[in-house]
């Protein structure tokens, strides 16, 4: 370079062939080193630069032990977080966990119950996603999954009391990929046959999610929804009556008597023939539900009554290509079972339920 800078060397090509260089990177070099001199020559290095000096060090001691988080000291000093946390290590400052909040936060009280954090968590625009795995790793270690899960359950039937009156209930396979063996399922969403788990899924009058509730998938739906969805429901939801929807796959007598003597009301479809009711018991109705245009059905009641079932009142809805769909349901008046309708097409179990589909 010097020696072409100098007018030693008159062709810079010679130059480019004599140590195989591009002609561009000789240009870039050369402009480099006008500007730089021999220093210019040397690449700088790779990776974030940060001026770490002894005062930005205890700078940020200072503002950590004053309990201030690493994120927000990051964003005042115009630096990254992974560098606050490095300095903080070599200056030997134990790094809060971050379920701590700045300070040991007791998970339970001297009943057992968790209680919430005294410190209210910062605005969720300012945690990082890293942040928030990083949290659910430390519930998961302490075995607090679960309780942690149900408070969110009850925080959401807190915000919305009123609608809880009907539940759906929907189960859906998953696939699963660790390293216990479980049983295989056929997963439609993938058309093979895999090892998986059922995640039956709990929602409220308007779709919103209530509560999940994870389940192999060799036990049945009576047993899941008595033994495992049903005490979930009932730690939210408290003494109350609530009716509980679900599809065909629930039709059983021993399920509706589990039902019935937990205090809970229920909706599904009937399965299993049945003679078909003659067309002169079903009248055209009309309903209007809010946000939607009205609905039209021929709606046809009566009642099933067979040694050994509980009694059930039975609403069969003719579909737009002759047949008939039936549904047992509780003394609900027809606007109120339109609703529950109309607020089902959120959730797949009553997809369907009086629109036509059997």
């Amino acid at each position: 370079m010097s020696q072409t800078e100098l007018g030693f060397v008159n062709e810079v090509k010679d130059v480019c062939h004599t140590f195989e260089l591009h002609l561009r990177n000789f240009s870039r070099s050369r402009s480099k080193f006008r500007q730089l001199g021999i220093v210019g020559l040397f690449p700088d290095k790779s990776g974030p630069k940060s001026i770490r000096t002894s005062t930005l060090a205890a700078g940020i001691v200072q503002l950590y032990r004053k309990g201030r988080s690493c994120y927000d000291i990051a964003t005042q000093l115009g630096i990254s977080g992974s560098t606050v946390r490095r300095i903080l290590k070599e200056q030997g400052v134990p790094l809060r966990s971050p379920l701590d909040n700045h300070q040991p936060l007791p998970l339970t009280d001297d009943d057992g119950e968790l209680q919430p954090p005294a410190v209210q968590p910062p605005a969720m625009q300012q945690i990082e996603v890293k942040t928030i795995r990083r949290k659910l790793n430390e519930i998961t270690q302490r075995g607090q999954a679960a309780e942690w899960h149900r408070r969110l359950a009850r925080r959401r039937a807190e915000q919305q009391p009123s609608a809880l009156a009907t539940l759906y209930v929907d189960g859906h396979v998953r696939a699963y990929h660790g390293q216990h063996r479980i049983g295989k399922t056929h997963v439609s969403r993938l058309k093979r046959v895999l090892r998986a788990e059922t995640d039956y899924w709990v929602h409220r009058a308007h779709g919103q999610p209530l509560l999940v509730v994870h389940e192999s998938v060799d036990s049945s739906f009576r047993k899941t929804l008595r033994d495992g969805v049903l005490p979930e429901i009932r730690r939210v939801v408290g003494n109350r009556r609530v009716r509980i929807v679900f599809d065909r796959e629930g039709w059983s007598r021993e399920l509706f008597d589990d039902l019935l003597s937990l205090n809970f009301d229920f909706m599904t479809y009937r399965k299993g023939p049945y003679e078909p009711l003659a067309d002169s018991e079903f009248a055209a109705a009309t309903f209007g539900v809010p946000g939607q245009p009205a609905v039209h059905y021929e709606l046809a009641e009566t009642v099933f009554k067979q040694a050994g079932w509980p009694r059930l009142r039975l609403v069969a809805v003719k579909k737009k290509n002759g047949g008939v769909s039936v549904v047992d349901v509780p003394p609900l008046e027809p606007r109120e079972l339109v609703q529950v309708h109309a607020h089902g097409i959120c959730v797949g179990c009553v997809s369907g339920l009086l629109g036509g589909v059997g």
